[in-house]
């Protein structure tokens, strides 16, 4: 059996302290690695460098003193649980430091071989169920704050919906009139043209919001892709070539088209963007089958299924923003150089 390691950082300038509590852990089940700094500077410095689970803290130091001492080492790691180990039995002192958030308060003469292995290990699974609640509470602000968006737009497309449909609708009846001029007809097209792709992105907005309902149908994507080609060539730069590998034998799959064709086209923006030079994006299709996507699938499952693949040779997503990649407002996209919003739903 494996036993995890427990990487402690003790702030302590008593050896004598050191050596005893070293002991203490010495009998304990559980393996554990020891970095000792001897004044707080040191320790803060050690927090730079190394990776630690606990940090136990004496709070009368060469270089500081009292409840500053743990609270400049609190400031600087919030995310490790700290346990104070001190002579000092100022009770007023131990609720100030737990309340600012020490995992606990141990004074030096009570602590033995039971009482420092138990609260180490209290502290960490202390620390570790804080921190799950604070990425719960997190998910729940960013859901709140999703759903007060899709809200929000939600209302606004449907009183622009009933705007562009006046305009659509006039539009049409001006067209009907049978003495226009060319120049007339061919601009009152244009308002058109430009009123309908303004609705068509209207229902994205909708479909964002849920207010709108997806129609979905058996769809051949190869056909759907050949469909937007030269939509595709002329939104990307000349420097970028195109290229198309689909596959004449996939399936049909049940989806709604203005997703897929929405899906699409953002994916080939977005690697454009991603493309500082003469480069290449390569759509694919082909069919799949479990093992390639086992990790969705029940081990069980030996449907198959398509996959659509948008490649390119730029340069590439940083691991820092990966988490953030399917959050709709997240950019990393300068002001005026376009967006990584996405109206397409999960």
């Amino acid at each position: 059996m494996v036993i995890e390691v427990v990487r402690i950082l003790m702030i302590e300038d008593n050896p004598v302290d050191v050596d005893l509590f070293r002991e203490y852990l010495e009998n304990e089940v559980v393996n554990f690695e020891i970095m000792q700094a001897k004044i707080l500077d040191e320790g803060l410095r050690l927090l730079d460098e190394f990776q630690f689970d606990i940090i136990l803290l004496d709070l009368s130091l060469p270089d500081s003193f009292g409840l500053d001492t743990f609270t400049q080492t609190h400031s600087y790691a919030r995310e490790i649980p700290i346990i104070v180990l001190t002579g000092n039995t100022d009770l007023s002192l131990a609720k100030k430091t737990v309340s600012l958030g020490a995992q606990d308060y141990l004074i030096k003469q009570y602590v033995n071989e039971y009482v420092l292995p138990r609260s180490i290990q209290h502290a960490i699974e202390r620390e570790k169920s804080q921190r799950k609640f604070r990425e719960n509470q997190d998910l729940l602000k960013q859901s709140q704050k999703m759903e007060a968006m899709g809200r929000l737009a939600g209302g606004i497309a449907h009183d622009f919906n009933n705007v562009l449909s006046v305009i659509v609708g006039y539009s049409e009846l001006i067209m009907e009139t049978s003495d226009l001029s060319e120049d007339l007809s061919a601009n009152i097209l244009e308002i058109k043209s430009a009123a309908d792709k303004a609705t068509s992105l209207i229902r994205q907005l909708l479909l964002f919001s849920r207010k709108q309902p997806i129609l979905r149908i058996n769809l051949n994507i190869n056909k759907t892709i050949n469909s937007m080609s030269t939509m595709l060539g002329q939104l990307i730069p000349e420097y970028i070539q195109l290229n198309f590998n689909l596959n004449p034998n996939i399936g049909l799959i049940h989806a709604d088209k203005n997703q897929i064709q929405q899906v699409i086209l953002n994916l080939v923006i977005n690697a454009s963007d991603a493309i500082e030079q003469n480069g290449i994006i390569n759509i694919s299709t082909d069919n799949v089958k479990k093992p390639a996507i086992a990790e969705f699938r029940d081990q069980n499952d030996n449907q198959e299924y398509l996959i659509l693949t948008v490649e390119d040779n730029g340069i590439g997503v940083k691991n820092s923003i990966k988490p953030y990649i399917f959050d709709p407002f997240f950019t990393t996209k300068e002001v005026g150089k376009g967006t990584g919003f996405s109206v397409f739903p999960t």
